[in-house]
């Protein structure tokens, strides 16, 4: 068996998720206690209205996923090879030893902090389109921003089926009016900016030094970057993260991959199954599972150790 360990994005928080962890492993409660130590504040203490706020739910998630990276890793549970949706890639980058739980969460706060900020600035919105082939939407999107004044762009190729658009409102309401002539089907997300666009160029330039003085280690396994849907250590890490703010997520073409490296087994790490979706439509015969409580950690020891 090859292990994958696949991390959330934002989108899919909850209040007090990680709590019944953190009540039962000390191993999960010393990670929280130290976000709390370094962020000022008590992430299970959070509301739902903080969570659904970019500054808060990508250290939250964040800290969930490498709490429950460190309760693996307890039990003589270890990846083979890691990947993750936009902040997951930090998660995943701690999981191989590129970074510490500390750096990483501090990166990821300024993260958070300059997207939520540059988010701001403009009126946006991101929409899931469903079963309407790749190249049709980029070219419907290119369509939209050569004919009017508004800017839209493929965010998120998540699986087949399923693409997230992103851009100004204005923009976005023209695409839905497209898609409904053509009989589309499309769903509204609730998020707080244009993630994964130009729009948020701002937004990278802003990171960037903090990620150019930070010191990476060399990934003890491979991470499938967002990007370039190919292992990081081909690349300049903090160039990637830099990149990733502004750039398309390719998640579909990341598993597919990761499933030609020979990754068989997907352990979705993070809120709710929203990954583990996505990775059963690119291939249905990998074997996947989600850990985000006790319950769903316990099922996947038991799988893992037989």
């Amino acid at each position: 068996m090859t292990l994958a360990f696949v991390f959330s994005g934002q989108g899919a928080q909850y209040e007090k998720m990680g709590s019944t962890l953190y009540e039962k492993y000390p191993q999960v409660k010393e990670i929280y206690d130290k976000a709390k130590d370094l962020l000022g504040y008590d992430i299970l203490s959070l509301t739902k209205e903080q969570l659904n706020q970019t500054y808060y739910t990508q250290p939250a998630i964040f800290t969930m996923s490498v709490a429950i990276t460190h309760l693996f890793s307890s039990h003589g549970i270890q990846p083979n090879i890691v990947a993750g949706l936009s902040l997951g890639e930090y998660s995943a980058l701690v999981c191989a030893n590129t970074l510490s739980f500390e750096k990483a969460l501090l990166l990821l706060q300024k993260r958070a902090q300059f997207m939520e900020q540059v988010s701001q600035q403009t009126v946006s919105k991101m929409l899931a389109v469903m079963n309407m082939p790749r190249e049709e939407l980029e070219a419907l999107c290119k369509q939209v921003c050569d004919t009017s004044t508004y800017y839209v762009a493929p965010a998120n190729y998540n699986m087949p089926g399923q693409i997230v658009i992103s851009g100004e409102e204005k923009g976005i309401l023209l695409m839905e009016q497209l898609l409904t002539e053509r009989g589309m089907k499309y769903l509204p997300l609730s998020v707080s900016g244009a993630f994964h666009t130009k729009l948020m160029h701002e937004a990278s330039v802003l990171l960037r030094p903090f990620l150019e003085k930070e010191v990476f280690h060399e990934p003890i396994i491979p991470v499938i970057c967002n990007t370039y849907a190919k292992d990081i250590r081909s690349f300049s890490i903090p160039d990637v993260l830099t990149k990733q703010i502004e750039n398309p997520v390719y998640f579909q073409d990341s598993i597919q991959e990761m499933i030609r490296l020979g990754a068989t087994t997907f352990v979705e790490i993070g809120p709710k199954k929203i990954l583990s979706k996505f990775i059963k439509k690119i291939d249905k015969n990998v074997h996947v599972m989600n850990v985000e409580d006790v319950l769903s950690f316990e099922h996947a020891i038991h799988a893992l150790e037989e």
